[in-house]
């Protein structure tokens, strides 16, 4: 046994790995932050948007689904990471899972961050002459290599945990998402034109991240999807904690749980189980989020003037589509990956 090895063995190891984990979730956080940060100041701040090539789908496809899956993974990270608990369940297990949805969050970075240098260099011509062009290629690069350093440094905290971990460079999953990169930078503008167009493009950046973020995460953490506990059982586990620690209301919660068990309500709630109809709360949580993005959409620049109801509706709906779409493709990729839900 190697002396690097002695170090990562035993109780005083373990306390010490499960605060590195901690603070590397931390740190995924922080970097969903700035790229939601740089995404939003790039697409909405005018001198920016004004020479932004990247503004423009697919491009803005895979940004805009880029930082819901960041978002997501690097919040499952930290509930995962801040949640293990060393007296009851195997850390390695935890670990696994845990530096999984970090890499996923840090992944749609890099994968959004390589559609929008694409992008620039496509269309230099629209910024090249510009500071503020010269700003956004600052910004995507600079993004690019620190969310890239960041997943070397998770590969290296789970080469010290014995947690599968290879060079992804060697990995057959590079090949395809090369493929699938090298589209973004062939194709052709005119197909967004009109509305099929639009959503067809829309739809071809949408895959292009989902597929893109998943070929790579399997390359990184290429080992078996065994989870020990799953999202239901994380949020179960909270929802446990909060109702033993709320006195009062823990009496009321058990009230309204007998309730809803004994009334019709109690149906309701058994065909959003996950455990026993997996598609039913997605398909629920998809067209609450599907509502939620277009209503920001819309409104984040204020109604176009003269735009009528049917305009409106009919935006509504196109997202609603694309994000219940988009929803839906993420999970089916990548939920054995992140141990969303165990297998039945």
């Amino acid at each position: 046994m190697t002396e690097r090895r002695k170090l990562f063995t035993g109780e005083e190891s373990a306390g010490r790995g499960l605060l590195l984990l901690r603070l590397a979730s931390v740190g995924a956080l922080l970097l969903t932050g700035l790229f939601i940060f740089i995404f939003y100041r790039a697409k909405y701040d005018p001198a920016l948007s004004s020479v932004n090539p990247f503004a423009e789908d697919p491009y803005d496809a895979v940004g805009s689904f880029g930082v819901q899956l960041g978002v997501a993974c690097a919040i499952l990270s930290a509930l995962r990471a801040f949640r293990t608990n060393l007296k009851t369940e195997s850390l390695y297990n935890r670990y696994t899972y845990t530096l999984r949805a970090m890499a996923v969050s840090q992944l749609a970075i890099i994968v959004t961050m390589l559609a929008d240098l694409v992008a620039l260099v496509r269309y230099s011509s629209l910024w090249i002459d510009s500071p503020y062009g010269h700003l956004l290629v600052l910004y995507a690069g600079g993004l690019f290599f620190i969310a890239s350093g960041f997943c070397f440094y998770l590969m290296r905290l789970a080469k010290r945990r014995d947690v599968c971990s290879q060079n992804p460079l060697r990995q057959p999953q590079i090949v395809p998402f090369l493929i699938l990169l090298g589209l973004l930078g062939i194709y052709p503008g005119g197909w967004r034109d009109g509305i099929t167009g639009a959503i067809f493009t829309a739809i071809v950046g949408m895959v292009m991240l989902f597929f893109s973020v998943a070929l790579l995460s399997r390359a990184m953490y290429p080992c078996p999807d065994v989870p020990e506990k799953d999202l239901i059982d994380d949020l179960y586990g909270i929802y446990q904690n909060l109702k033993r620690r709320s006195g009062y209301l823990a009496r009321l919660t058990s009230s309204i749980e007998h309730m809803a068990r004994s009334t019709q309500l109690g149906r309701i709630i058994d065909l959003l189980n996950p455990r026993k109809h997996e598609w039913n709360l997605l398909a629920l949580v998809a067209i609450l989020m599907g509502f939620l993005l277009a209503f920001a959409e819309t409104f984040s620049r204020g109604p176009s003037p003269g735009a009528g109801q049917t305009i409106l509706v009919a935006i509504v709906l196109i997202v609603l589509v694309l994000e219940s779409a988009g929803v839906f493709l993420g999970y089916a990729l990548l939920r054995r990956f992140l141990g969303l839900i165990r297998p039945a």
